[in-house]
């Protein structure tokens, strides 16, 4: 982030977040650890009462693991059905 806003001449430095995976506190501090500035945090939040996710829902995302999605084939979202770009 440093070394863009030195190139680019940002008035104010970048920085750099991370999201998707992060299944775990030492995937947290890894990441941190590694640079990032901030955290993006999605699935997690379903579980709160607020989210209005329904009990089974829940209890599918609670049995979930951790993915690992450079073991998949790419998918092209401009292919897919429903997306268009």
């Amino acid at each position: 982030a440093q070394e863009m806003s030195d190139q680019f001449n940002y008035q104010q430095p970048l920085r750099v977040g991370v999201a998707g995976g992060l299944g775990s506190p030492q995937a947290l501090m890894a990441a941190q650890d590694l640079g990032a500035a901030y955290f993006v945090l999605g699935s997690v939040h379903q579980s709160c009462l607020e989210a209005g996710l329904s009990t089974e829902a829940k209890e599918l995302l609670a049995k979930a693991s951790q993915a690992w999605p450079w073991l998949q084939p790419p998918i092209c979202l401009s292919r897919a059905p429903g997306f268009k770009f």
